[in-house]
């Protein structure tokens, strides 16, 4: 019935509210997996996908599903931010931290802007809390600067991890950048500058 009702959202919507009322989850994702194949609507792709990755999650709390099906949302579908928590929330259950943080770093090579400082930042944070990988996670800050040379996360996390690795040239170096960027040099905070 489905292939005559293709791209009729409210079609949609009643399906899928008739499968939630009776909570027949794997109904919902078989239904799902076979609209994707005949949809050619984008925005509906979009609810759909987003309409598995939150059944896999919330209610058959299968993380392993969701985080493959959250991947594959984020490659459609980069510039949605309410997909990276559950993203992050999957993979402690499926993926290392190094795994996410590479994850969170390749997927902001496919968004501009605001998407992709939040994809840099995410991988920044892991990086440089849970890994201590400094020297990646001053890459990932160093890409902020590149995307908005404006950022004061992206400033601050650079110094602050060239600190962690001692390099106190280039800590030097960027804080100066850093304070002739800045429309507000004190913005740099004390935690940023070099002390020496």
């Amino acid at each position: 019935a489905f292939d005559e009702q293709k791209n009729d959202e409210k079609y949609l919507n009643a399906v899928l509210k008739c499968h939630e009322d009776t909570e027949q989850w794997s109904d919902i994702i078989s239904f799902c997996e076979n609209a994707l194949l005949q949809i050619t609507d984008i925005s509906l792709k979009e609810k759909i996908l987003r309409k598995i990755v939150e059944v896999h999650y919330r209610h058959i709390k299968d993380y392993a599903s969701a985080f493959i099906h959250a991947c594959r949302y984020i490659e459609a579908f980069p510039g949605k931010d309410w997909i990276y928590s559950i993203v992050k929330e999957c993979a402690k259950f499926n993926e290392t931290e190094e795994e996410l943080a590479e994850l969170f770093e390749d997927f902001s090579q496919k968004v501009a802007g605001i998407e992709r400082i939040q994809l840099l930042s995410e991988a920044a944070l892991l990086n440089e809390n849970q890994l201590s990988n400094f020297e990646l996670a001053g890459r990932c800050y160093q890409k902020i600067i590149e995307t908005n040379s404006k950022s004061i996360t992206g400033h601050q996390g650079l110094i602050r991890n060239l600190k962690k690795l001692e390099k106190w040239q280039d800590c030097v170096e960027k804080t100066q950048e850093a304070l002739k960027k800045l429309d507000d040099p004190d913005t740099i905070t004390q935690e940023a500058r070099v002390q020496f």
